[in-house]
């Protein structure tokens, strides 16, 4: 029998049947490049409405295009 107290969580059923930020809305500042932009697609995945801040109009507004009807960009 084997003790499962440090065992990582079951991924199995892959990220997009997670749903756990469904209806949140997640707001990220400097959203428009680096690891953030990594964070945003993370939080749009868990069904989260994700509002990209940052300087880099261009790019924060390509990847609310990229995410969708769940994503805004509020250029700084």
């Amino acid at each position: 029998m084997s003790n499962n107290h440090n065992s990582a969580p079951d991924t199995s059923k892959g990220a997009h049947d997670i749903r756990r930020f469904e209806g949140k809305t997640v707001l990220v500042s400097g959203g428009t490049g680096g690891q953030d932009t990594a964070h945003l697609r993370a939080f749009a995945a868990e069904g989260a409405n994700v509002v990209i801040g940052g300087i880099r109009d261009e790019a924060g507004r390509a990847l609310a295009s990229e995410l969708g009807d769940q994503a805004s960009c509020r250029a700084a």
